[in-house]
C-alpha cells in the first residue's frame, strides 16, 4: 500500500515537473494562464497587402495555423465558420493562417472557396508562424484576448463547437474592457 502511495506522490512530483519545464519552455513563469502573442506579420490570400496581429487589439481573435494537406485542419474549417458568423458582432475573428508552401494563392483560394469560408486568411507559405508561435504542427489555434494576450493554445484538433471551447470564447468576450488592457 505504501509503494503505491509512492508511486502516486512521484507521479504528482513527475507533472508538476513537466508542467514547470513546458512553462519555462514557453517563456512563462511558472502557473502563469496567459502571455502576450508575438509580433506577427502575414499577407493577406490572394493580395500584397500585409497585416499585423497587433492590427487585430480590441477583438477577440482566434488564430488558426493550417494547410491543405491536413484532414484535421479541413474538419475544423466549417465549425470555425459558425463560430466567426456566431460571434463576429461581439469583436471576435477567426484568422486561418495558410502555411502551404508550395502552393499558390489561386489553389488556396480554390480550398477555402470550396469550404465556403469568409473568416480572414492569411499566407505565410514561409510558415514564420510556427517559429514565432512555437508550434510543432498544423492544426494548432491560439484564442487572443482583446488586449493581445493568448489566454489558450489547441495543440491538434480543436472541436470549435465542444462546451467546454465555447466556455472559453464567451469568457474572453465577456471579459471587462479594463481586464482587456495590457
Amino acid at each position: 500500500m505504501s509503494g503505491l502511495r509512492l508511486v502516486r506522490r512521484g507521479g504528482g512530483f513527475v507533472a508538476a515537473l513537466v508542467a514547470t519545464v513546458i512553462a519555462l519552455a514557453w517563456g512563462l513563469p511558472a502557473g502563469a494562464t496567459t502571455r502576450p502573442a508575438p509580433e506577427y506579420t502575414a499577407r493577406v490570400l490572394g493580395g500584397s497587402e500585409e497585416v499585423t496581429l497587433a492590427s487585430l487589439r480590441g477583438q477577440v481573435v482566434l488564430l488558426n495555423t493550417w494547410a491543405t494537406w491536413c484532414v484535421p485542419c479541413r474538419q475544423e474549417m466549417p465549425g470555425f465558420e459558425a463560430l466567426y458568423r456566431k460571434y463576429r458582432e461581439r469583436g471576435f475573428t477567426v484568422v486561418g493562417v495558410n502555411i502551404d508552401e508550395g502552393r499558390t494563392d489561386a489553389s488556396v483560394e480554390r480550398y477555402i472557396e470550396a469550404l465556403e469560408v469568409s473568416f480572414p486568411i492569411w499566407r505565410d507559405a514561409r510558415n514564420r508562424f510556427s517559429k514565432r508561435f512555437r508550434v510543432l504542427g498544423v492544426p494548432e489555434t491560439f484564442l487572443i484576448d482583446r488586449a493581445g494576450r493568448i489566454v489558450h493554445h489547441w495543440r491538434g484538433l480543436m472541436l470549435p463547437d465542444a462546451p467546454q471551447n465555447l466556455e472559453l470564447i464567451e469568457a474572453a468576450l465577456e471579459a471587462p474592457a479594463q481586464a482587456a488592457q495590457p
